[in-house]
């Protein structure tokens, strides 16, 4: 009787490691490009108001359930950024960044037109970011994505 043997453990090790390469590749990917969307609210107008400082040191990104950074304090104001994103796990080989800000009045502040005191100030600062800049921080995560692979 013949035989025909084929050991693929080293095989599945090397998907393994592949598979590990990929997922931090992914979590760094979308990081990068979450970090891109906070550090656009904080500086390109409309920013994100800043009147005692509070709102604007509340912000944090998220990258697969980690938080992986918090706005810089603005005005004196220690904000409280959030600690978790409240949202459920993402799917397996789905990488997902979250920004967002962690007061009682963000949304609020967010959505409704208002006088601000700070000169580019104003309503809607997320929300312009991703309908002006989001094939932007797409080909962002991509081009990162593609280094960590070593594409």
């Amino acid at each position: 009787m013949a035989q025909i043997k084929w050991d693929t453990s080293q095989w599945r090790n090397g998907l393994k490691i592949a598979k590990d390469k990929m997922a931090a590749a992914g979590l760094q990917a979308v990081g990068k490009a979450g970090l891109q969307l906070m550090n656009d609210c904080l500086m390109e107008s409309p920013t994100i108001p800043l009147k005692s400082g509070l709102l604007r040191s509340s912000g944090s990104v998220f990258a697969q359930q980690k938080r992986i950074a918090t706005s810089p304090r603005a005005g004196g104001a220690g904000g409280n950024p959030a600690q978790d994103h409240g949202e459920g796990l993402d799917p397996e080989g789905v990488f997902v960044s979250r920004v967002g800000w962690n007061t009682a009045y963000a949304a609020k502040t967010h959505e409704k037109p208002m006088q601000f005191t700070e000169p580019s100030a104003g309503n809607k600062w997320m929300e312009s970011k991703m309908a002006s800049h989001a094939q932007d921080y797409i080909r962002l995560a991509a081009e990162h994505f593609r280094k960590a692979m070593g594409l």
